[in-house]
C-alpha cells in the first residue's frame, strides 16, 4: 500500500517556499557561520573582562552552554543572539563582520 504524505511530497523533497527537509544535515556553510559567531562572542567576552560563568549568569544558562556557543558546537538562537548583544554592549552585526 502506498504512503500518503500530509503536503503530497515524498520525506526529504522540497517543496516550493519550505525550508530545509526534516532531518535534513546542516550545509557545511552553517558550521562556517557557527564558529565565526562563536569566535566573535569569546573575543568579545573576553574584551569586556568576563569569565565564562558570569557571561551563563547573565544568560541564565550554565558555563558549559557559552563554551559550545563560543566553539560553534551549539547554534544560538535568534532570541539568545538579541540578549547576548544587551549583556555585551554590541549591536547584532557585530557577531556577522568579517563573514
Amino acid at each position: 500500500m502506498p504512503r500518503i504524505y500530509r503536503d503530497s511530497a515524498a520525506p526529504g523533497a522540497a517543496s516550493e517556499g519550505a525550508g530545509a527537509p526534516e532531518g535534513a544535515r546542516p550545509s557545511p556553510v552553517d558550521g562556517v557561520v557557527d564558529r565565526h559567531i562563536g569566535g566573535r562572542l569569546r573575543r568579545r567576552r573576553k574584551l569586556m573582562g568576563m569569565a565564562q560563568h558570569q557571561l551563563a549568569a547573565a544568560l541564565g544558562v550554565r558555563f558549559q552552554q557559552i563554551q559550545k556557543y563560543e566553539s560553534g558546537a551549539n547554534r544560538l538562537s535568534a532570541s539568545r543572539l538579541w540578549r547576548l548583544t544587551q549583556v555585551l554592549e554590541v549591536p547584532i552585526g557585530y557577531f556577522f563582520e568579517g563573514l
